[in-house]
């Protein structure tokens, strides 16, 4: 294979694997805005509560997958440096792309079960609103 043609497949794992780190610093930015927000209804309740702990797995998967996208990335820069290693370089860039995709599944999943069970109990419980500027 050319060169060329290896560098167009780096660069688009590259692209892609950019793609999924971003989403998952988006995530984990707003789970811990849905944490830390005082704007939303949340249960009061300590059993209620314990849903937040799905957050702690979700931020591992999340955090994994952009420790893949990094890894992908310093085989880019290594494949630049050294391009006769760029078919050796792929093949490592596809594996960590892979893992990449799965730990951000994982991470999505467990949120997504975060998500069911808030609604579950956003729609079972009574709730209050509460916003710390209230005075009554």
């Amino acid at each position: 294979m050319d060169s060329s043609k290896l560098q167009s497949i780096i660069q688009l794992i590259v692209t892609n694997s950019n793609t999924y780190t971003t989403w998952s610093l988006s995530i984990f930015g707003g789970s811990l805005l849905a944490i830390l927000s005082n704007e939303y209804v949340k249960p009061l309740g300590k059993r209620s509560k314990l849903i937040y702990f799905l957050f702690i797995p979700g931020w591992f998967l999340l955090a994994q997958s952009i420790r893949c996208g990094d890894l992908i990335m310093r085989s880019s820069i290594m494949s630049s440096i050294n391009p006769n290693n760029s078919v050796t370089a792929i093949k490592t860039m596809n594996d960590h792309f892979e893992s990449q995709i799965s730990y951000f599944n994982y991470a999505i999943t467990i949120f997504g079960i975060w998500l069911a069970l808030f609604l579950l109990w956003w729609i079972f419980q009574d709730y209050v609103t509460k916003k710390i500027n209230d005075k009554h």
